[in-house]
């Protein structure tokens, strides 16, 4: 095999692991489907060694996983591991939640504000599932950005990750999607108050409900509590 230069090994583990991120969450990929290696360096035409790569980088965010003698598949969650990547998510929204609103200036709260306009948006002009969960994405990064915790933070962002998949699910739901937009609205008029407190309590109330209504809503569609 002809040896690859070490800056186009590293493009093209960056350019596959984006694509694997992006079909994982848009749904292209499903949860406990095969990652073939061959498959995948064929579809976007480079060799295998980067595919492993960014599969190795997937598991390590915790979005794949490596089955002895089988190779990678995308994780699939029962319902105790889903309760338990929100409770943790809750227990650390909370906190950088706390602490941002604590630091908050002007500047950080006009750009939550516009992160929400563009959401409302998002929502009345039935924009693509896609482009909501960006700049939903967006708008909680921005939020805990004043807690200056990055560790807090990169924490937050793998759980996120995680469960990213599974809410579209939810998301499908007629009405969800200006639900979550109320809630929007309250962290926003919270976070430019600087009340710590209650953008605390918020932030754990939005995970709780979207654990519970996720859970809900794979049950009632008879997805049983053990994998899917």
């Amino acid at each position: 095999m002809t040896a690859v230069p070490g800056d186009l090994l590293v493009s093209a583990q960056q350019a596959a692991h984006a694509w694997l991120r992006k079909m994982i969450f848009s749904g292209a990929i499903q949860a406990g489907q095969a990652l073939r290696q061959e498959e995948i360096a064929r579809q976007l035409g480079i060799s295998r060694l980067p595919i492993r790569e960014a599969l190795s980088r997937l598991a390590t965010e915790g979005l794949v996983e490596l089955k002895p003698r089988r190779g990678f598949y995308v994780v699939s969650l029962d319902i105790d591991e889903i309760e338990d990547i929100f409770e943790m998510r809750a227990m650390l929204e909370a906190r950088a939640g706390h602490l941002a609103a604590e630091r908050t200036t002007a500047q950080d709260a006009d750009a939550i504000d516009r992160l929400v306009v563009e959401l409302d948006d998002a929502v009345a002009t039935n924009a693509n599932f896609g482009h909501y969960a960006q700049l939903n994405v967006r708008f909680h990064e921005r939020l805990y950005q004043s807690c200056n915790r990055k560790h807090l933070q990169r924490q937050i962002a793998m759980l996120r990750d995680a469960v990213a998949p599974l809410i579209r699910i939810l998301a499908a739901e007629t009405g969800e999607l200006q639900r979550a937009q109320k809630e929007h609205h309250l962290l926003a008029r919270h976070y430019r108050r600087g009340d710590a407190g209650r953008v605390a309590k918020l932030c754990r109330e939005h995970c709780a409900y979207t654990a519970r209504a996720l859970i809900q809503k794979l049950q009632g569609d008879g997805i049983v509590a053990t994998k899917f």
